[in-house]
C-alpha cells in the first residue's frame, strides 16, 4: 500500500504537476519547489522492509571497521559546526543513527548521546558498543538540545509530519541539524536519474534549498542557515584511502577496482544541502 497524493506534502498546494526523471515518475510542486516519489509506501510497510528487507550485511570487522575509519574527519567536521551553536554536554539525539559511528565520536567529547535507528542489525551493533538507541523515536521521552538527521529526512515518507514531531522531543532554544542530498545541485540536473544521490527506492522527497527552507519555516523554526556543499571534502578523501591502505595490509583486505570508481563517481558528483534550524517557539 501507498500513500494517496491529492496536494503538495509538504505545503498542501493543489498545483502539483508530473515529471518524469528518467524512468522514474515524481511529483513537482511550483509553490515549494519540491519534488517527491510518485508512490511512497505507508508506515507499516516502511517498518517491515526496514526489519526485514534492509539489512546492514557489512557487519563483519574489518568492513565495518574500515568505514568508521574513513569518516572520522567527516564526523569532526560535523561535531565542529555544532559545537558552534551548543557546546558538550549537551543532549544530542541522532536520528537514523546507522552503526553509531557519528554517536560514539560525539559521546567521546562529551555529548550525552541517544540515537534512533529502524534497522535491527545497525541497533545490534550499537548496544554492542555501549550507545542507546531506539527503534522509533515516538518512543523517547525526554528532550534535547540537538537534534541532528544526517541524510535520514529524505527517507522519511511525512516529512512535515516528522519535522513538527521534532518539535516535541527538542528543547526551546534547542537546534535541528540536517544533511539532505541536493536536487537542485548541478551534478543533479547534469546526471537526472543517474546521479549517484538519486535513489527513488528509498529516497521519497527530493529537496532543493527552497523546499527545505520552506519545510522548516512553516513548521515554525528559524532556519540559521542552509548552504550547499561537497560533503567529501580533501581530508575526507584522504582517510577514505588511507583506510584502504591501512585493512589492505594489515588484513589481506584488497578492495575492488569497482569499489573505487564507485568512490570516485560519489566524491565527484554527491552534493548535499546542509541546514542549521532553531526551535524557538
Amino acid at each position: 500500500m501507498s500513500i494517496e497524493v491529492n496536494s503538495c506534502l509538504i505545503c498542501n498546494s493543489n498545483e502539483l504537476t508530473k515529471k518524469t526523471f528518467g524512468q522514474i515518475k515524481l511529483f513537482y510542486c511550483p509553490v515549494c519547489d519540491i519534488h517527491f516519489n510518485s508512490e511512497i509506501p505507508e508506515k507499516d510497510a516502511l517498518e517491515n522492509y526496514y526489519q526485514k528487507s534492509y539489512k546492514i550485511t557489512e557487519s563483519d570487522f574489518i568492513v565495518t571497521e574500515k568505514r568508521r575509519l574513513a569518516r572520522i574527519p567527516e564526523q569532526f567536521s560535523l561535531l565542529g559546526e555544532i559545537s558552534q551553536y551548543f557546546k558538550a554536554p549537551a543532549k544530542l539525539l541522532d536520528i537514523g543513527c546507522d552503526k553509531g559511528f557519528f554517536l560514539d565520536e560525539a559521546r567521546r567529547i562529551g555529548y550525552d548521546v541517544t540515537g534512533v535507528e529502524p534497522s535491527e542489525t545497525a541497533r545490534n551493533y550499537c548496544s554492542k558498543i555501549g550507545l542507546n538507541v531506539f527503534k522509533d523515536i515516538e518512543d523517547i521521552k525526554e528532550k534535547f538540545n540537538i537534534i541532528t538527521l544526517w541524510h535520514s529526512l529524505e527517507h522519511n515518507p511525512e516529512p512535515k509530519k516528522f519535522i513538527n514531531l521534532l518539535k516535541s522531543k527538542l528543547e526551546l532554544d534547542g537546534y535541528l541539524f540536517i544533511r539532505v542530498p541536493a536536487f537542485d545541485s548541478l551534478w543533479s540536473k547534469i546526471l537526472k536519474s543517474r546521479w549517484i544521490w538519486f535513489q527513488p527506492q528509498n529516497h521519497y522527497f527530493h529537496f532543493s534549498h527552497k523546499s527545505l527552507n520552506f519545510l522548516l519555516s512553516s513548521q515554525g523554526f528559524d532556519v540559521q542557515k542552509i548552504e550547499k556543499r561537497r560533503p567529501n571534502t580533501r581530508l575526507t578523501r584522504k582517510a577514505f584511502w588511507q583506510s584502504q591502505l591501512i585493512f589492505s595490509q594489515s588484513f589481506d583486505n584488497n578492495p575492488s577496482f569497482t569499489n573505487f570508481l564507485k568512490y570516485f563517481y560519489q566524491a565527484t558528483t554527491a552534493v548535499e544541502l546542509f541546514a542549521v534550524a532553531k526551535f524557538d517557539k
